[in-house]
């Protein structure tokens, strides 16, 4: 077990801009990072740069993903249902 403070790097693209998508479909999720503070408090984690991870701290890295392809109502409404259920 660590104690006390540690330096973190997360090397992590698409934090900024979303993935696009293709032939007129949705664009992804940005990645997304951020670190829930032993004093309650939450705060970004900077992308490609140096920062300090607390005893008690939390880091949560929340994956991008890639745009989609084609247009999404062009689908069935049961396919675009079981999405919607589904979250994606």
């Amino acid at each position: 077990m660590t104690h006390g403070p540690i330096q973190m790097l997360v090397p992590l693209d698409r934090h900024s801009t979303q993935p696009w998508g293709s032939r007129a479909a949705a664009p992804g999720k940005a990645t997304g990072r951020e670190s829930s503070r032993s004093d309650g408090s939450v705060a970004e984690v900077p992308s490609k740069q140096g920062f300090i991870l607390n005893q008690g701290d939390a880091l949560e890295i929340l994956s991008g993903g890639g745009g989609g392809y084609g247009d999404p109502l062009e689908r069935s409404l049961e396919r675009i249902r079981d999405d919607l259920v589904d979250r994606r």
